[in-house]
């Protein structure tokens, strides 16, 4: 009996001691409470609000002033009717631009909507909507950014460290792959009968009088403000190149269907009229382009011009891109045209001298 008390009693011993060894084993250690990210710096008193909310801000309810009799009517009308939610006031606001999304990777263009303003017409008032879409030049004061109008000297753009000022992301860049952010293309919806010079006087008042620390530069030609009402019948030059055109494509078709029906071999038909209309068959030129060639000499490189063929017709795509085009995200564009997969767009050299002298003339003006 004193044998089996003593071992139960080393059991529990024993027990004991794997119990307290195990929990110092898997105790959990003490940890120090997690460390707080920084505050973030104040904002200087000079610094301006981020021009998309500066611009939302100064010309989201954009009326023009002044011009015509008939354009300061028709304003204050908008004005009244736009406070009382009026449908054609409403949508005429609702066709502008109002605020800005996407600056920094590159969508320099807010297009408003412009079916929806130009089709905007209220007989009883004599009024409809003229969509126009201005050029805005926009740049942080010297004593904010100091050098931003210069451009950066670097060849090749290189992305800033996000710890830097978004002006410098902003900023004009040497790199002529890389399409510049520090200008916007706003689009506005007004009465059309306020023209394009009322609009661009009107903008740059109301960005210069609001919106202190930032200097803006507002051009607007009149070739992109349109509005129903300035629509002129065709010219008589229009229907003669209608005409150059019909002509063309009619005998296209009169020329295939006499080569494909009547110029066969075994029947009779006017050789002076087949010399002169064969050269215009779809037919006779599908049949030249898909046969191959007798001769065998440098056949090799036939799949070369195939090549040749291709690059040209990407690379024109690609010089759309480069231009003056709206574009979602740019950044992904410059990304891929940097690859060395694309580096053969032809006439590079061209574009980037149209760039070049671009921007040459924006930076003189």
């Amino acid at each position: 009996m004193s044998s089996v008390c003593s071992m139960a009693v080393l059991y529990w011993v024993v027990v004991l001691c794997t119990v307290v060894q195990g929990s110092s084993v898997y105790k959990v250690p003490r940890r120090s409470p997690p460390e707080l990210p920084p505050a973030p710096p104040p904002r200087s008193p000079l610094q301006p609000p981020w021009v998309a909310d500066a611009l939302s801000e100064a010309i989201g309810r954009f009326i023009p002033q002044g011009g015509s009799a008939d354009c300061r009517r028709h304003a204050q009308l908008y004005r009244e009717s736009l406070d009382n939610l009026t449908l054609w006031a409403v949508q005429m606001h609702d066709s502008s631009a109002t605020s800005a999304v996407g600056l920094l990777p590159g969508n320099s263009y807010q297009l408003g909507h412009y079916d929806s303003c130009t089709s905007l017409s209220v007989p009883s008032l004599q009024l409809s909507g003229r969509y126009c879409l201005a050029d805005i030049q926009f740049w942080p004061g010297p004593d904010i950014y100091p050098g931003f109008q210069s451009p950066h000297p670097a060849s090749k753009f290189v992305p800033p460290d996000n710890r830097l000022s978004v002006w410098e992301r902003l900023r004009m860049n040497s790199d002529l792959s890389h399409r510049r952010r520090e200008v916007l293309h706003w689009a506005v919806c007004v009465p059309a009968s306020c023209d394009a010079e009322v609009v661009a006087t009107s903008l740059n008042l109301a960005l210069h009088n609001s919106v202190p620390g930032l200097g803006f530069n507002v051009s607007l030609s009149p070739h992109r403000c349109h509005a129903k009402t300035d629509e002129r019948p065709p010219s008589l030059g229009f229907y003669i190149v209608w005409m150059i055109i019909a002509v063309a494509i009619l005998i296209a078709f009169v020329a295939t269907g006499m080569d494909f029906f009547i110029y066969q071999p075994g029947r009779n038909h006017n050789r002076s009229v087949r010399r002169w209309l064969r050269p215009f068959s779809m037919y006779k030129n599908m049949s030249k382009l898909v046969t191959p060639n007798a001769n065998s000499e440098f056949a090799e490189f036939h799949v070369y011009k195939l090549i040749a063929i291709l690059f040209v017709i990407s690379g024109h795509r690609q010089m759309y891109a480069i231009g003056q085009t709206p574009l979602y995200n740019v950044d992904w564009v410059e990304e891929f045209r940097a690859l060395g997969s694309v580096g053969y767009v032809p006439h590079a050299s061209s574009v980037a001298e149209i760039e070049r002298e671009s921007r040459k003339h924006a930076m003189g003006s």
